[in-house]
């Protein structure tokens, strides 16, 4: 059995395939962002550290460097800002 490397913070790098094996930073590859969190649900049901780091670092490249409307878009979230205006 293959243990995933943990995924120490803070993060010493944005690139999954410096901080864990080839195969697990593959597989945590998600564009589609439903799935994802389809994912994320799953594996805190059932209680999956590992599995629930390595697809919430994914989550947080989403995220990683936009604005808080791009952040909204990606989620399909009510855009404050805009409401606001």
């Amino acid at each position: 059995m293959i243990i995933v490397t943990p995924i120490s913070v803070p993060l010493k790098s944005l690139d999954l395939s410096k901080l864990v094996q080839k195969w697990y930073a593959e597989f945590a590859r998600i564009e589609d962002v439903h799935a994802t969190f389809e994912l994320v649900a799953a594996a805190n049901y059932m209680e999956i550290g590992p599995l629930l780091d390595l697809i919430m670092f994914n989550v947080n490249l989403f995220i990683h460097g936009r604005s808080p409307g791009e952040i909204c878009e990606i989620f399909n979230l009510p855009d404050k800002d805009a409401a606001i205006r």
